[in-house]
């Protein structure tokens, strides 16, 4: 919200959600700490499994799940159908 009534540039926008805990110049908060990296939070968000039997489905369908996210979120599409088809 912040980040919106700061007027952040777009461009800015998409980078801190995408990589905001890699930004070499943090966007500070009067308070003194780094707004850059809080929407790397929304990577996290989605079904969770505590003790998965397939360790290694699990984290490719976390993964999918983060892609499918980010392209509704930024392409306006998903590209889900691309797990299974060319």
């Amino acid at each position: 919200m912040r980040a919106f009534n700061q007027d952040v540039p777009y461009d800015r926008f998409v980078q801190e959600h995408l990589a905001g805990d890699q930004l070499p110049t943090p966007r500070l908060h009067p308070d003194g700490y780094d707004e850059s990296p809080l929407g790397t939070c929304s990577f996290w968000f989605g079904d969770q499994v505590h003790s998965p039997v397939d360790v290694r489905k699990h984290q490719a369908d976390r993964v999918d799940n983060q892609l499918d996210v980010l392209s509704k979120t930024f392409l306006g599409l998903t590209v889900s159908c691309a797990r299974c088809h060319d």
